[in-house]
């Protein structure tokens, strides 16, 4: 389960963050695999790949020497040393700059590479109005990007009837031609106490 208490003081504490109504009855046998290691697992299963690049914890560079270039890098190289298909991959980051760094430097995996939509949290983006979107769809399109992956309340929005329509953002995120993939809803509160942060409380996807 991904919970925590994020005031805790102890390991105990800080594994003891999982809500009261859901369970930890599957979250008490997990390995910790290397990102390696997980590769192999993926290729006996037969699956696709979708990993993320991590915002990192270190000042980059790290070591003076260490870029966020050789970072993103090296999370590609170990699916091309593991001989996994571009076609397999479909690394995400919510760094734009991640995303275009693969476009540019390992095109074949970085055609299919996700920017995930961030930017609700910066003061001076509406996901409602265009006008503060930067870069634009069309600028991410411009730039090689083809999918796009906000949260899912970005996507809809209430129309003066009371009906849930797709939101200028879905509508130009499309018009642009971009794909979308959504967050899931695997974190969300009960629905009888609001939902959460996955279910905002107006038109404009304020919660």
């Amino acid at each position: 389960m991904d919970a925590s208490n994020l005031e805790a003081t102890t390991v105990e504490e800080y594994m003891a963050g999982t809500a009261n109504w859901r369970t930890d009855l599957y979250a008490t046998c997990g390995t910790v695999m290397s990102h390696r290691e997980s590769i192999a697992l993926f290729q006996e299963l037969g699956v696709k790949m979708t990993p993320k690049l991590k915002e990192p914890s270190a000042v980059m560079p790290f070591g003076g020497t260490y870029t966020q270039q050789d970072y993103a890098q090296q999370m590609i190289d170990e699916y091309k040393e593991a001989g996994v298909k571009p076609s397999q991959v479909f690394a995400q980051s919510f760094s734009v700059e991640d995303v275009r760094y693969w476009i540019k430097n390992d095109p074949q995996f970085g055609r299919q590479g996700v920017y995930l939509d961030g930017r609700y949290d910066d003061k001076s983006f509406d996901h409602a109005d265009p006008a503060t979107w930067s870069p634009t769809m069309e600028q991410l399109v411009g730039d090689g990007v083809q999918i796009i992956a906000p949260p899912m309340w970005m996507l809809l929005t209430v129309d003066d009837n009371g009906k849930v329509v797709p939101s200028v953002y879905a509508q130009k995120a499309k018009a642009a031609g971009l794909d979308i993939i959504t967050w899931t809803f695997e974190r969300s509160g009960q629905l009888v106490s609001g939902g959460g942060w996955y279910y905002p409380d107006d038109k404009r996807g304020n919660r």
